[in-house]
Order: C-alpha cells, then sequence, then structure tokens
C-alpha cells in the first residue's frame, strides 16, 4: 500500500490568505489501511475535504475516529496522528491564521488543537465551494475553484489587529528564536498585551507559536540538509544547546529528529 503526497503553491494573489494546497491519496482497497501517518504542527488552519466516499481515521483522546467528510482543523501543538483506508483521498489548503481569520465569522482561538465539521460553521458559500472541490476532475481545476473563490474574498481582508498581524509575520519571517520581549518592543505594546492577543487570535500565545513556527523551519531545513549536526541546527535555531532543540523537536513531532528523518 503506497501513500501519496504532493503540494502546490498559491497565486502571488493569495499568499496573504493561502500558504499552500496538498494533496493526499492511498492506494488499496477499501479493507486495507495505510500505515499511521503523523501531520506535524505548522502555525496553520488547514480545511481538509475528503474526495472519495471512505475518509480518514484521526487519533483523538486515545481512540480512533473517523473524520468528518470536510473539516477545518485550528493551529496544533501536537502532532496529528492519522490512517486511511485504501482508495481515500483526501484535498487540503493551509490557510495562514490571521489570512482566515480576517474574514471567517469563526473564532480560530476555538479551534486551536481541535477540529470541527464544516457543516456546523461555514456559511452556504463556503459550503458549496467544498462540494465543487469534491466533484471537480483534477487538481488544476480543484485549485482554480479556489482561487477564484478566495479573489472575491480578498475585499473583506482586513488587518483589525495589526500588532497581532505585525507579530506574527515577524515570527514566520524573523530571526529563528525571536523573543517574545524583542517581538512586543517591535509591535509597541506590552509582552502581556501581546499574550493577550495571541490567545485570543490563535488560541496559543506567542511563545508557544514561535515555537511551532522555529520547528517548522527545521523539519524544512532537515529535509534540504539532512546530514548537518544537531548541535549546529541547535546553533543556526538559536537554541541554547542541542538538548533543548531534541526537546523541542520531539514535542511536537513525537519523535526524535534522527527517527523522523529515517522515516
Amino acid at each position: 500500500m503506497k501513500v501519496q503526497y504532493a503540494e502546490f503553491h498559491p497565486s502571488p494573489m493569495l499568499s496573504q490568505l493561502v500558504d499552500l494546497y496538498w494533496f493526499s491519496s492511498c492506494d488499496g482497497n477499501p479493507s486495507e489501511i495505510s500505515p499511521v501517518q503523523y501531520c506535524l504542527p505548522s502555525g496553520m488552519v488547514e480545511l481538509i475535504v475528503h474526495l472519495s466516499d471512505d475518509r480518514s481515521q484521526g487519533m483523538v483522546d486515545g481512540c480512533w475516529e473517523t473524520f468528518p467528510k470536510s473539516l477545518l482543523v485550528g493551529v496544533m501543538e501536537v502532532p496529528v496522528i492519522w490512517k486511511m483506508p485504501g482508495g481515500t483521498s483526501m484535498f487540503g489548503i493551509r490557510f495562514k491564521p490571521e489570512g482566515i481569520s480576517s474574514w471567517l465569522q469563526l473564532r480560530i482561538s476555538e479551534l486551536a488543537n481541535s477540529f470541527i465539521d464544516t457543516d456546523l460553521i461555514l456559511d452556504k458559500q463556503f459550503n458549496s465551494m467544498i462540494r465543487n472541490i469534491q466533484e471537480a476532475k483534477d487538481h488544476p481545476n480543484r485549485i482554480s475553484l479556489v482561487e477564484a473563490y478566495l479573489e472575491n474574498q480578498l475585499s473583506r481582508f482586513q488587518d483589525r489587529h495589526l500588532c497581532f498581524y505585525n507579530a506574527i509575520n515577524l515570527i514566520r519571517n524573523g530571526v529563528p528564536g525571536y523573543s517574545i520581549t524583542d517581538l512586543s518592543r517591535e509591535v509597541c505594546i506590552s509582552e502581556r498585551q501581546l499574550q493577550r492577543i495571541f490567545k485570543n487570535q490563535l488560541g496559543v500565545g506567542p511563545k508557544s507559536y514561535s515555537r511551532i513556527i522555529r520547528f517548522r523551519r527545521i523539519k524544512q531545513f532537515l529535509q534540504m540538509n539532512p546530514r548537518t549536526s544537531w548541535v549546529e541546527i541547535a546553533f543556526i535555531f538559536g537554541y541554547a544547546d542541542q538538548a533543548h532543540f531534541i526537546r523541542d523537536f520531539k514535542a511536537f513531532s513525537g519523535k526524535t529528529p534522527g527517527c523522523l528523518l529515517e522515516n
């Protein structure tokens, strides 16, 4: 049984809303089950749409639970553990949280470390777009449908919380390991205010979000530079020492860096 995965970049116009699009599928018969997969924290909000009748399952509170036909996943601080029957296929949109929260009538903070069936929270127009994704004949058509819909939403995009918008971009694009003290100084608010804004907007604090983004950047770096020593990586990404780096990595992935690279 083979699991396939591919990523696609959004158009430049939508880069303020979308991080990327992805597709995953598993061949084989419905009676077969894929190896257990680990979806690692990315700092993003995910819309996941099942394209097949069969649906993936996730580990929730120690039990396997079948996911809804389409679901919205909040910012995660732990890996999502999941598997899927043979013949299952999924299409995903990885949203930047400050983008999607500005035009959805939804508090993204309420979804932190959890997910919800889109039928319960999204309007008819959005759910109509989801059905079009499911019925489209291929991925280029799906992406075209999504981009046409999202381009119409750009007029609703607002920097309603400019301090939050600036802070989250500094975390994602600035020096790895940016301290919260420096971050609050850069956006001209107190650390307490910054903490409150992140909790209200994301459901996780700025320190936790900064750790998630640093983990994501390390994972991407390791994929391109697998022979780099742990000591060197700890230095590059601003850790006090190798032990702190490995502890952080294991907290977000459930594995040591070496084990993750082997798999």
